[in-house]
């Protein structure tokens, strides 16, 4: 017999009937009706649990989650900035929840393009965790890591690199040196050596990261072999070891090619850099083969008047034109500058090879 039994409202079952309730909602598609469920299921487990419960907050990051996902990031950030007053007056400013949403809020404030409160809110939570965790807690590295992101997109290479060399060091000291978050550090350190132009330490990184990474029998699809093997190819080409990099490059384009789910625009970049490697070793057919993938996986990816799109037009043209395809190498020329002119309102010259494989 069904049971009659009336739960209390902060009754487990009751708890969970909300979270239900809204994720029915939401998978009926009603999803104004779903926020309001979801918002009421955070209020019960608050008042039920505490603000400070793993339940309670893992539904608060869910709805963040959905708030960003659907590009309501004004309402994730108010969700956030309520969520840490609640928590500061009731567990103070220095709280592990507090500091947990105070990054979710940074992360947030960074992708809506707000850097300056972004960066203040990390180094609060930084100066936070190793104040009350040490240097080398697993949550203080990882808030290292995240301020180091952001320092490098903002151009400020040395900051960064600064903290990508502690939470590397730290990693490997708390981890070991063959830990997944150890290799995921050292090839975040290497990826930003590189960009500051410390070829030499880069590469050194990246051939003993993808040493490891062999060694541990990751697959060769495995997207860390790949970023590897990418960027060793970037860094040979630099030195002018042409046959190296197309090695390395080769290599990449051949593993997306049979990658399962690869992303158009990651298997563009790896047949564009191929092609602009092959095109300078005057191997223009070979060439002209890549440069027709790089358009079509860059069209899928961004459209057919991206600026990406418009580079490999322009460059499979260059390659037509070193084997005396003028016809068609015409042709492209002229689309690539008419889409430029749609798009930037300039226009590239016709003929002349003034971008070849750069």
């Amino acid at each position: 017999a069904r049971s009659t039994e009336i739960h209390p409202k902060d009754h487990p079952q009751n708890l969970k009937t909300s979270v239900t309730l809204a994720s029915l909602l939401a998978e009926c598609g009603r999803m104004s009706e779903a926020e309001e469920a979801h918002l009421k299921s955070i209020e019960k487990h608050e008042n039920a649990l505490g603000f400070n419960d793993p339940s309670t907050q893992e539904l608060t990051y869910g709805l963040v989650e959905y708030y960003t996902q659907n590009d309501k990031t004004h309402e994730a950030e108010k969700l956030l900035r309520e969520k840490i007053y609640q928590c500061e007056q009731l567990y103070g400013t220095t709280a592990t929840v507090v500091l947990g949403y105070l990054e979710d809020l940074a992360i947030s404030l960074w992708n809506s393009g707000q850097l300056e409160e972004s960066e203040s809110l990390f180094c609060r939570v930084l100066l936070s965790r190793r104040r009350a965790l040490g240097v080398e807690h697993e949550d203080t590295l990882r808030s290292m890591s995240n301020l180091a992101v952001l320092l490098e997109r903002s151009d400020r290479m040395e900051e960064a690199l600064k903290l990508y060399q502690q939470v590397q060091a730290g990693t490997s000291k708390v981890f070991g040196l063959v830990h997944p978050k150890t290799l995921e550090s050292t090839l975040a350190l290497g990826v930003c050596l590189a960009e500051a132009g410390r070829s030499n330490e880069a590469e050194a990184v990246m051939q003993g990261l993808y040493s490891e990474l062999e060694a541990q029998s990751f697959s060769p699809d495995h997207e860390w072999v790949l970023l590897c093997i990418d960027k060793l190819g970037e860094l040979a080409k630099l030195r002018d070891d042409l046959p190296r990099a197309e090695e390395m490059f080769r290599h990449s384009f051949q593993a997306r090619l049979t990658q399962k789910d690869c992303q158009d625009a990651e298997l563009a970049n790896s047949a564009y850099n191929l092609a602009v490697c092959l095109a300078q070793q005057g191997q223009d057919a070979e060439a002209e083969a890549c440069f027709r993938k790089a358009v079509e996986a860059y069209t899928r990816a961004f459209g057919p008047e991206d600026p990406y799109t418009l580079d490999a037009i322009f460059n499979l043209a260059v390659a037509l034109e070193d084997q005396d395809e003028r016809a068609e190498a015409e042709k492209l020329y002229k689309a690539a500058a008419d889409g430029r002119a749609r798009t930037f309102g300039d226009v590239l010259q016709t003929f002349g090879k003034l971008n070849k494989h750069s």
